[in-house]
């Protein structure tokens, strides 16, 4: 192991595809450097929801003040749901989805909870989307944030919601966090750095593309990173979604952008390296990436060099 057990590793957590049930759960894949990365159990689920619809996408996780590990995820199972229960109708599935988020907790992150389903919307919303969290150390509580539709708009455009918890036991009541006035707002992924807060949505219209926003606290006023708007302008924007950022060893910034688009059917994450990250500038860094499969959307966690060890090794034999 020599000076590894001295750094920082990673684990991602995602899903694979919405093609099956099977694919639509919560996977893991691991690196030491940020930059090579492996699939965990053999690239199978790491746990299969049995609740709700049965499916988990858009997971997040988060390790806590006291040193526990909680995922988060849209209870949604596209594969089994879009035609029968939605009618294959997007707007069916952002209305009449679950109001609910699922849970998982753990202490080792090897062995997790069972799936807890926790309502935090009430009928005026449409599905909670994607959610994420932030620990708040203003409030010493975490803040869960999602997307949703609702009835003030006759469930049109989404905007981003949050309820905050001490303990993922009791949550708060739902507040208002952001919206955009010209288009629906969904993907929602926030990152202090310094004393600054930047926050990516993907924007579905005006532009269809992943924008950046920046603020001095979590929940005020925030402003468009126009750099950012301009960069992605020079990408072809309407093709990825769903980003997630991390920060790599030697200190830059990597942005996981998915792709859906169907030049690179499946190719899932595609990692962007900050050139000028006040500005909101990067540029793609494929070549210095290695991916075991097209990984979708989902979130990356600093772990140690012992968890890393205790992953693969707990894996391998289970």
């Amino acid at each position: 192991m020599g000076d590894f057990m001295e750094e920082k590793a990673y684990l991602l957590v995602h899903y694979k595809s919405p093609n099956a049930r099977i694919e639509e759960q919560v996977h893991f894949a691991v690196s030491r450097d940020g930059y090579q990365w492996e699939a965990v159990n053999g690239g199978a689920p790491v746990f299969i929801a049995d609740k709700g619809e049965r499916g988990v996408r858009d997971p997040s996780i988060i390790r806590t003040q006291d040193n526990h590990f909680v995922i988060l995820g849209t209870d949604l199972c596209m594969s089994e749901n879009f035609e029968k229960k939605y009618q294959k109708q997007w707007a069916n599935m952002g209305r009449y989805g679950s109001r609910s988020i699922s849970m998982w907790k753990s202490e080792d992150l090897i062995h997790w909870s069972g799936q807890r389903l926790v309502q935090l919307c009430d009928e005026n919303f449409g599905c909670c989307w994607g959610p994420d969290v932030l620990y708040n150390a203003h409030t010493g509580k975490y803040m869960v944030y999602w997307a949703s539709s609702h009835s003030s708009n006759d469930y049109g455009a989404k905007s981003i919601y949050y309820a905050e918890t001490a303990d993922f036991e009791s949550f708060g009541e739902v507040k208002f966090l952001c919206a955009k006035e010209d288009a629906s707002v969904v993907d929602p992924q926030i990152h202090q750095v310094g004393g600054t807060y930047f926050r990516f949505l993907k924007s579905r219209s005006n532009p269809f593309a992943v924008i950046l926003e920046k603020g001095k606290t979590i929940d005020g006023a925030y402003e468009r990173v126009r750099g950012f708007d301009e960069w992605m302008g020079r990408l072809t924007a309407n093709e990825y979604e769903a980003p997630s950022m991390y920060q790599l060893p030697d200190g830059q910034w990597c942005l996981l952008l998915d792709y859906f688009g169907e030049k690179r059917k499946c190719k899932g994450y595609v990692p962007f390296i900050a050139t000028d990250f006040e500005n909101g500038v990067f540029e793609e860094a494929s070549d210095r990436f290695s991916f075991p499969y097209g990984m979708k959307h989902g979130s990356v966690l600093e772990i140690t060099a012992e968890e890393y060890e205790r992953i693969r090794d707990y894996w391998t034999w289970v």
